[in-house]
């Protein structure tokens, strides 16, 4: 129910894929058009790597945005033709690491909530395990171990975290190992758990069965495949 729950998010959020937030660029909130254009052409310009003769080739949004960013603070929206393109963007955004400012994907409220719940579960979970957390887009969160076969992965609805599938985390795996029983889908420790059980953290459940040994927070629910 978590991934669809999460799939209808998806698509009533379609539009915002076209869309990204640019923080930390420092504009005041009553900033002139061609000062927020100037500030979106110089973090295009470094996330591309585009040279000064090449500055033709800095993609134009569609639609330029400022908007309030928390206390006393400001974002840019910017909104383009392609989602792949704002895809491309994020993926760089690395080259601004040594700057304040950030590219972030235009998330939805409950996108939000979504997201900074699976960070919550990974904080806890790398407390109790020693794995590191990693998230994947706003819905998915990968446990990394010392090695692929030890990553475990989950998803979120904002309210309920699940194991979920790794294909549907990395759609590569698919094609690298494709599914073929309830046990390879859920990364649980136990075989017999693997089978019959998927474990589920949900704050406040008191309607789950048996708490999961190892983790307090992890209750099994039924798998429904």
């Amino acid at each position: 129910m978590v991934h669809l729950r999460n799939d209808v998010l998806s698509l009533q959020h379609k539009d915002r894929l076209n869309s990204l937030l640019i923080t930390g660029c420092g504009l005041p909130t009553d900033a002139t058009k061609d000062k927020v254009s100037e500030a979106v052409t110089d973090v295009l310009k470094t996330v591309l790597k585009i040279k000064n003769d090449e500055l033709d080739h800095i993609p134009k949004p569609n639609d330029i945005i400022l908007m309030k960013w928390g206390i006393g603070a400001s974002a840019i929206k910017c909104k383009f033709d392609s989602s792949a393109l704002v895809g491309k963007l994020i993926k760089n955004s690395f080259e601004l690491k040594n700057t304040p400012v950030r590219i972030q994907p235009d998330l939805s409220p409950e996108q939000r909530k979504v997201k900074q719940e699976l960070w919550r579960l990974g904080q806890s979970l790398q407390k109790s395990g020693g794995k590191m957390p990693q998230l994947r887009s706003c819905r998915y969160l990968i446990m990394k171990g010392k090695n692929d076969a030890e990553n475990t992965f989950y998803e979120s609805d904002g309210t309920c975290n699940v194991y979920t599938k790794p294909e549907w985390v990395i759609p590569s795996l698919a094609l690298a190992a494709p599914v073929t029983s309830t046990s390879q889908c859920y990364n649980v420790q136990s075989s017999q758990q693997s089978q019959q059980m998927q474990v589920f953290w949900q704050r406040g459940a008191s309607q789950t069965g048996q708490t999961h040994k190892k983790n307090p927070k992890l209750r099994t629910a039924p798998v429904h495949s």
